[in-house]
C-alpha cells in the first residue's frame, strides 16, 4: 500500500536519534523496542516498516499497513499515543526530560580523569550538595566548546552530563552565586585538591609550577573587583585580574585567584603567594614572567622560602652587565651548549642594588637572536620612516627617537624639503641591540645547573597555554556576570572545567603524539559517538559496541570496554 494505493502523509516526528529509521532506497521503520544482544555485542532493534518515501514531495511519506498501528487515531488503548510520547523529542524537551539516546563516551572520560587527578573526590568534598551540577556544568564547557548558560539545556538535552533534570538557563546563575555564597568552599576545595593530586602525582608537591596571569573585560558595574587596568585584548573597559598555579609536567592548574584590575601584576604577588601558602603550596618551585620583577618581590620570597625563577626585563641595567660580561664566553661556545634545550647558557651569580645576592642564568638562543636582528631592523626602517615624514624639529622629537635609535640633529631649513633636521641611525646603540640579541637572563635563589634551569623556564608556557583554553576554548575572555558571587561561581566552574580539559589532554598525550590530526577536540568528538538508550525503566543500555579508537582512547584512562557496559548499565536516572 504505497504510491498509487495510498495517499502520502506528513513523515511522523519522532525523534532524530535513530527512533525512525530511514533506508537509503526510502523505506521506513519505527523503532518500537531495542535490546542488548550479547553475542552480537551491540543493540538490536525491532523495527516495524510503516511506508516509503515520497520522492516528489519532501517531508511526506506514503504509509504502510502498519502506520496506522502506531501512528492512526483508531490506535487500541491508545498505545500510538503513548510510544509518541515516549520518542518524540519534542515533547520529551518540552516536558524537561532527558532525550531516550544520549551521548554518553566523552562524559564518562571526564569523569575518569577527573578521578585520576583527585579533582572528583576534592569537589564532592568540598560542596556535597553541589557538585554534581558544578561537574554537568564544567563537562558542557569542555564538551560543547561554551560556558553560555542558554546553551546549557538543549546540550544536556541529549548528553548524558550526569543529572535527571539539568537545570534551566534561569536557574544556572543562582547554582554559581550559592556555591560562591558558601563561607570557605573553595579554600576547602582547593587544599583537598593539592593535597590529593599531590597524593596521586607524589613528585608534584616539590617541583615546579609555572605561575602567570590574565584578565578579562567586563562592562559589569556590579563587580567590585572590575577596575580599570591595562586589559590584554586592548579594549578600554574594567578588567578583572586573574593569577594561577599551573604544574609544569602535566600542565594541569592547580590553584587561581582573582584580584582588582588596577593591581600591577608585581605588585600583587606577595599577596598572592602568601595565600596559596596558606592553602599549603609551600615546597613548590615558581617560575615567572618578566612582569613580576622587582626586587621586592624577589626578596619576599625568599623570605618566604620559597624557590623561584624570575625572568628579568631587558630594561633592568643587571641584564646589560651580565650580557657584556658572559657575552663572548657563551654566544656560539661548544662547551656552553645546551643539547637538549639549543640554547647556550651559564650560572653566575649577581648582587643587586639592596645588596641580595642571587643566582643568575644566562643564555643565547641562536633562533631567537636571528629574529631579533631582523624586528630590530625592521623596527629602525619604520622609524626611520616616520621621522622622515616630519617637517619641524623639536626637543620632543628628538627625545622620542632618540630612544629608538635615531638621532635627530637641528640644522637650517632645507629649501626642497622644509624640514630643519638631519636623520642618523645610532650605530652605537644599534650595535649594541644587535650584540645583546638572543640573550636573556634568569634571576633565582635556588642553585642548580643553566640545563636545569631552562628546562623549567621553557615549560613555563603551559601557563600561557591554560589562560588560552580559558579565553578560547571556554570563550571567557569576557565576562556577562553582573555580580561578584555569580562571577565567582562560574569562575570556579570555568577552572574545574579547565583542569578536566588540561587532566584529559595530559593521559591521551601519546594518542594525540601518534597522529597529528588527534586533537582534545577530535578525540572527545570520537568519544561523544558512543551513546546509550533509555529503556522504559529508566535504566541505560548501550547503542551499539566501542570502535577500535574509543577502545584506545578508554584503555589510556584505565577503563575497558567491559567496564563501560557495567557502568552504563548499573546508571540509573538520578544515579552514575
Amino acid at each position: 500500500m504505497y504510491a498509487g494505493k495510498s495517499q502520502p502523509v506528513p513523515i511522523p516526528s519522532v525523534g532524530d536519534h535513530g527512533k525512525l529509521l530511514i533506508q537509503k532506497n526510502g523505506y521506513i521503520y519505527y523503532v518500537t523496542e531495542s535490546h542488548w544482544d550479547k553475542e552480537k555485542k551491540r543493540t538490536v532493534d525491532n523495527r516495524v516498516g510503516i511506508g516509503k518515501i515520497d520522492p516528489d514531495h519532501p517531508g511526506m511519506m506514503f504509509p504502510g499497513k502498519a502506520f496506522t498501528q502506531f501512528f492512526g487515531k483508531s490506535a487500541p488503548n491508545d498505545e500510538a499515543g503513548e510510544l509518541f510520547e515516549r520518542y518524540s523529542s519534542e515533547r520529551r524537551k518540552e516536558a524537561g526530560k532527558l532525550d531516550i539516546s544520549l551521548s554518553y563516551g566523552s562524559f564518562a572520560a571526564l569523569v575518569r580523569v577527573a578521578e585520576l587527578t583527585g579533582l572528583l573526590k576534592a569537589l564532592q568534598f568540598a560542596m556535597p550538595r553541589l557538585w554534581k551540577e558544578v561537574f554537568a556544568l564544567s563537562a558542557h564547557a569542555v564538551l560543547a566548546k561554551c560556558s553560555t548558560a542558554q546553551h546549557f539545556p538543549t546540550w544536556a538535552f541529549r548528553n548524558w552530563c550526569g543529572l535527571a533534570n539539568p537545570p534551566t538557563d534561569s536557574t544556572i546563575s543562582r547554582i554559581y552565586s550559592e556555591h560562591a555564597h558558601a563561607t570557605g568552599v573553595y579554600e576547602v576545595f582547593f587544599e583537598l585538591f593539592r593535597k590529593e593530586f599531590h597524593s596521586i602525582f607524589p613528585d608534584s608537591h616539590e617541583r615546579a609550577v609555572a605561575f602567570d596571569s590574565t584578565n578579562q573585560v567586563t562592562e559589569s558595574a556590579g563587580q567590585k573587583k572590575a577596575q580599570r587596568g591595562k586589559s590584554k585584548s586592548g579594549e578600554k573597559l574594567p578588567i578583572v585580574n586573574t593569577a594561577m598555579y599551573v604544574d609544569e609536567i602535566t600542565g594541569i592548574s592547580l590553584w587561581y585567584e582573582h584580584f582588582d584590575g588596577n593591581v600591577l601584576d608585581k605588585s600583587q604577588t606577595p599577596y598572592t603567594v602568601k595565600k596559596a601558602r596558606q592553602l599549603g603550596f609551600e615546597k613548590l618551585f615558581l617560575m615567572m614572567d618578566r612582569g613580576y620583577y622587582s626586587e621586592e618581590n624577589a626578596r619576599t620570597l625568599s623570605q618566604l622560602s620559597l624557590s623561584f625563577g624570575l625572568m628579568v626585563p631587558e630594561t633592568v641595567s643587571i641584564v646589560s652587565g651580565l650580557i657584556a660580561e658572559w657575552k663572548d664566553a657563551i654566544r656560539l661556545k661548544e662547551e656552553r651548549y645546551i643539547p637538549f634545550e639549543d640554547v647556550y647558557g651559564v650560572q653566575t651569580t649577581t648582587k643587586l642594588s639592596s645588596g641580595d645576592e642571587y643566582y643568575t642564568y644566562v643564555f643565547f638562543d641562536e633562533r631567537t637572536a636571528h629574529n631579533e636582528y631582523v624586528a630590530i631592523r625592521t623596527r629602525l626602517n619604520y622609524f626611520m620612516s616616520e621621522a622622515s615624514k616630519r617637517v619641524r624639529y623639536s626637543e620632543k622629537m628628538k627625545e622620542f627617537y632618540a630612544k629608538r635609535g635615531i638621532i635627530v640633529t637641528k640644522n637650517s631649513r632645507d629649501e626642497q624639503t622644509g624640514q630643519n633636521f638631519t636623520l642618523e641611525v645610532d650605530s652605537q646603540m644599534l650595535q649594541q641591540a644587535v650584540e645583546e640579541a638572543g640573550f636573556f637572563v634568569i634571576l633565582s635563589n635556588r642553585l642548580m645547573t643553566a640545563g636545569e634551569m631552562i628546562s623549567i623556564a621553557r615549560k613555563r608556557d603551559c601557563a600561557e597555554k591554560a589562560f588560552k583554553d580559558l579565553k578560547s576554548h571556554f570563550g571567557l575572555s569576557r565576562t556577562y556576570t553582573h555580580t561578584d558571587e555569580t562571577y565567582s561561581g562560574k569562575m570556579f566552574t570555568a577552572f574545574v572545567a579547565l583542569v578536566l580539559l588540561q587532566s584529559f589532554r595530559w593521559f591521551e598525550r601519546q594518542q594525540m603524539r601518534t597522529k597529528s590530526s588527534d586533537t582534545v577536540t577530535t578525540l572527545l568528538g570520537e568519544l561523544a559517538k558512543y551513546t546509550i538508550f533509555m529503556k522504559k525503566d529508566g535504566s541505560f543500555t548501550p547503542v551499539y559496541a566501542m570502535n577500535k579508537k574509543q577502545k584506545s582512547l578508554f584503555e589510556a584512562l584505565n577503563l575497558t570496554e567491559a567496564q563501560i557496559e557495567e557502568n552504563v548499565r548499573q546508571m540509573t536516572i538520578g544515579r552514575w
